[in-house]
């Protein structure tokens, strides 16, 4: 039986831990789905969006982001992670469901996960602050 992410739970993973969760959710199912060579770029592609987005935080100048509400990042991920599972997966997903050749996974395993690969992303973040900024 294959085991799926549903698009709620990708969207939750995405929302809170970020690109790095959502690539690493959607290559789950880019597997599951027999799209192996969607699934490694789809991690790279996470973690590539990771580092970029990390980058320009850690050296922007201070209180360059104060005017940006917090929640937009996460909804921007959000909303490219759904785009995402809507055009690749959506179709192959719900065709395992509803033929019971799958399993939808668990939005708490969703969280667990997330809340490992945001806390992964936190200690990035940290990182290259104190490489961008030696002085601290």
């Amino acid at each position: 039986m294959k085991k799926v992410y549903s698009a709620i739970g990708v969207r939750l993973g995405t929302f809170i831990g970020g690109p790095l969760a959502g690539g690493y959710l959607l290559s789950q199912n880019f597997k599951a789905i027999g799209r192996a060579d969607l699934a490694r770029r789809t991690q790279v592609l996470g973690m590539l969006i990771t580092v970029a987005f990390l980058s320009a935080l850690a050296a922007a100048p201070e209180g360059a982001t104060d005017k940006i509400p917090g929640v937009i990042f996460p909804l921007l991920f959000m909303f490219l992670a759904n785009r995402l599972f809507d055009r690749y997966q959506k179709e192959a997903v719900d065709q395992l469901l509803q033929a019971e050749e799958g399993t939808q996974l668990s939005n708490w395993r969703v969280v667990g996960i997330s809340l490992l690969l945001v806390t992964i992303t936190l200690l990035l973040l940290l990182f290259l602050i104190l490489l961008l900024n030696p002085t601290l």
